[in-house]
């Protein structure tokens, strides 16, 4: 009998990250280009689409590593007053 109990990931919805993080970006801040994110925008919606379909191994921790890292990176790269929470975004 093993002594690990599995939990359930709340599944998630990918939402519109790229449209909401322009129109903010636009909106609050005008001498910033929302065309300089649009590489960053598009490579966390795809690590996202990676993540979200996947569950937690010692395989799969890569991926997981990845978009962890590409949310600190843009958060360097936004404006301070732009906060964001972030959850698993793994479904079971």
């Amino acid at each position: 009998m093993s002594n690990q109990l599995l939990l359930p990931f709340k599944q998630t919805t990918q939402p519109p990250i790229a449209d909401a993080v322009r129109e903010h970006i636009s909106k609050y801040h005008p001498g910033t280009l929302p065309d300089a994110f649009t590489w960053d925008i598009a490579h966390w919606e795809s690590l996202r689409r990676e993540v979200s379909n996947q569950t937690v191994r010692s395989s799969t921790v890569d991926s997981f590593l990845k978009y962890h890292a590409q949310l600190v990176l843009l958060l360097t790269k936004l404006p301070v007053d732009v906060r964001f929470l972030y959850h698993a975004t793994c479904v079971h």
